[in-house]
């Protein structure tokens, strides 16, 4: 039987911006982000999360990981 799992981490950095107003401040952090300004790297590293994926597909469609022998169960 093949099982589909979703794999999230979460990385997490505090910044702050001068901005007039707080939308403002979102848009220019946004902007920031996106052109790369404000990168995440390994050490932002907070969080990962493995649950059984429950949506709507064929799990034959993802691909199938393959298992290291020294991890075989």
């Amino acid at each position: 039987m093949r099982y589909v799992y979703e794999i999230v981490e979460t990385l997490t950095r505090l910044v702050a911006v001068e901005a007039p107003s707080e939308p403002e401040a979102y848009r220019k952090v946004k902007h920031l982000y996106r052109k790369e300004k404000i990168v995440l790297y390994p050490e932002d590293y907070l969080d990962t999360e493995i649950k059984l994926f429950e949506g709507d597909l064929d799990p034959m469609e993802i691909p199938l990981v393959e298992e290291h022998p020294e991890l075989s169960c």
